[in-house]
Formats: structure tokens, sequence, C-alpha cells
């Protein structure tokens, strides 16, 4: 997955082996490379922040089916022995 990231990177951080490898670079694609990168970041950025948010409200909604279930283990074994 990273390879494609690895071998475009190529000229922008090793200008000479860029020039050794006969790799051209235009502006077009140092534009759509940062398109690119700006769209990954924002949506790993997106749905970290929809992960989190999905998880404490799972938790918080699994800790108030607990202690529903508890109250009623609780009434029922009061109730069950006179």
């Amino acid at each position: 997955m990273f390879v494609p990231f690895i071998w475009l990177s190529i000229p922008f951080f090793f200008p000479m082996t860029a020039d050794w490898l006969d790799f051209r670079v235009y502006f077009e694609e140092r534009l759509a490379l940062l398109y690119l990168v700006i769209f990954l970041v924002s949506a790993f950025l997106f749905l970290s922040v929809l992960f989190v948010l999905m998880t404490r409200r799972n938790n918080r909604r699994f800790k108030q089916q607990l202690q529903k279930n508890h109250c009623m283990m609780k009434w029922d074994w009061q109730n069950r022995w006179p």
C-alpha cells in the first residue's frame, strides 16, 4: 500500500536519486500528491474522531444497561424470598 507513496516521494526527498533514475517531477504531480495527502489526512482525522465518539457512546449505553440489569437483579432477589 505504501509503495506508490514512497515511489512518488523519491523526487521530493532525494532529487539526486531521481535524476539518476531519470524520474521527472511536474507541477501537476506535486499538486495531485498534495491534494491526496490532504484528503487522506482529513479522512483519517474524521474517522478517528468518529470512532472515539461512537466508542464513548457505546460504553455509556452499555454502562446504563448494566446498571438497569443490576437493579433488576437486586429487586428480583429481594422480592423472591419472603
